[in-house]
C-alpha cells in the first residue's frame, strides 16, 4: 500500500462498513492496482474501489442524451447545495452524472465530519429529497 494513502479518509468512509464490506473494498482496490500494473495501492485505488463497492459498476451501456445529463447534473447540485447551507450538513465529496449499478442516473456523496452517531440523519440531511426536486425544477427552465 502507498504510504500517501489516508486510512483517516478511508476510515470515514467506511464507518459504517462490515468486515465483509471491508474485505471487499480491499480486494477491488488491489484489482484496480493490479489493471493499471501499479505496485501499490494508492488513494486513487480507494477511492474508486469504494465508489464500486457502494454504488456498482459504471453502466456503460446507459447512455444519456444531453437533456438527461443536464438534468441530472442540476438534480445532484440541488442535493449539494442544501447541505452547504445547513448547520450540521455534511460535506460532499462527491458529485457524479455518470450512471452506475443501481437505478439512479447519479449520485451526490457526502461524508460526515463527525461520527456518524453523534448527529441524528435528519439533522444531518434536512430537505433531501427536496433538494433534488428543486434543482430538478431549476434545471428543467434553462
Amino acid at each position: 500500500m502507498d504510504p500517501e494513502v489516508d486510512l483517516r479518509e478511508v476510515a470515514s468512509a467506511t464507518a459504517r462498513f462490515s468486515e465483509a464490506d471491508l474485505a471487499n473494498l480491499i480486494n477491488e482496490a488491489a484489482l484496480l492496482a493490479g489493471r493499471d500494473h501499479a505496485h501499490q495501492i494508492s488513494q486513487y485505488h480507494f477511492q474508486d474501489a469504494f465508489e464500486k463497492v457502494v454504488a456498482g459498476p459504471e453502466r456503460k451501456s446507459r447512455r444519456l442524451s444531453e437533456a438527461e445529463k443536464r438534468r441530472g447534473a442540476y438534480h445532484e447540485v440541488g442535493h449539494a447545495l442544501i447541505p452547504a447551507f445547513t448547520k450540521h450538513g455534511d460535506r460532499v465529496s462527491k458529485i457524479s452524472i455518470v450512471p452506475r449499478g443501481w437505478p439512479a442516473l447519479g449520485y451526490t456523496w457526502q461524508l460526515s465530519a463527525e461520527q456518524q452517531f453523534l448527529v441524528t440523519r435528519a439533522a444531518r440531511r434536512p430537505c433531501r429529497p427536496e433538494a433534488g426536486f428543486l434543482g430538478n425544477h431549476y434545471g428543467s427552465r434553462k
